[in-house]
């Protein structure tokens, strides 16, 4: 017989012989199947439960932002340059430039029920508003950075004088700081959910393997002594 007949005669006797153990000791199979279920399905539910952690997080962070608010005489040149400024640091991902046109149209829009509002902008004659730019950092924990950044001189015009008018970090400092909080808590405890349920699925199915193994240790030893490789004695469990 050549090596090839050999070893399809061999993988025919360890399916038949797999079958056969799986059918002559059923409830035990029965059990080990089911575990086995329990356990793909556990590192199923491990990754959708993650994927829906990640996209809920994604999410929040996506919430959090600052804006900085420009006094109207400031030109559109300096605070272009703070923009720029601001998108060479590290923490910050996103820098979005709003202008006074822009944000005065927003304004309108937000109060467009509120006429007196309204009559009070027409009174002006002029755009009482400055540019605001809207700051993305990579993590809520980095605004705390972006701000103090804001305070230093970058931000003064060519006179040594600040242009900016009001950073809503420091109004809204506590909030971002929770957020924050929340939003590193939740990757912690996700993460450590990840390697617990993860360490109990392979204890179960570590486990479910060696009891399989233990029942047919009779049967394990007889093959042996005749001669019986490794492998066709593994194949049959395998299958």
């Amino acid at each position: 017989m050549s090596g090839k007949e050999m070893y399809w005669t061999n993988l025919k006797r360890v399916m038949r012989t797999g079958f056969f153990n799986f059918w002559r000791n059923g409830t035990v199979s029965l059990a080990s199947v089911l575990v086995m279920m329990v356990t793909l399905m556990t590192i199923g539910l491990i990754f959708f439960s993650g994927a829906i952690l990640e996209t809920s997080l994604a999410e929040l962070r996506d919430k959090i932002d600052i804006n900085v608010t420009f006094v109207p005489t400031a030109s559109e040149e300096n605070v272009l340059e703070i923009k720029h400024s601001l998108e060479s640091l590290q923490e910050v991902l996103l820098v979005t430039y709003i202008s006074r046109e822009e944000a005065l149209t927003a304004f309108k829009n937000r109060h467009a029920n509120d006429q007196a509002i309204l009559a009070a902008l027409d009174e002006l004659g002029e755009n009482p508003l400055g540019a605001v730019l809207n700051i993305k950092a990579r993590n809520p924990s980095q605004y705390a950075s972006v701000a103090e950044f804001l305070e230093s001189g970058s931000a003064l015009s060519e006179k040594g004088i600040s242009i900016i008018d009001r950073v809503n970090y420091f109004q809204n400092k506590t909030a971002i700081d929770k957020l924050a909080k929340i939003i590193d808590s939740a990757d912690r405890l996700g993460f450590a959910l990840t390697i617990i349920l993860a360490v109990i699925s392979m204890l179960i199915a570590f486990n479910t393997i060696r009891l399989t193994i233990y029942i047919a240790k009779d049967e394990i030893s007889v093959m042996r002594l005749v001669g019986a490789s490794t492998a066709y004695i593994q194949g049959p469990f395998v299958m």
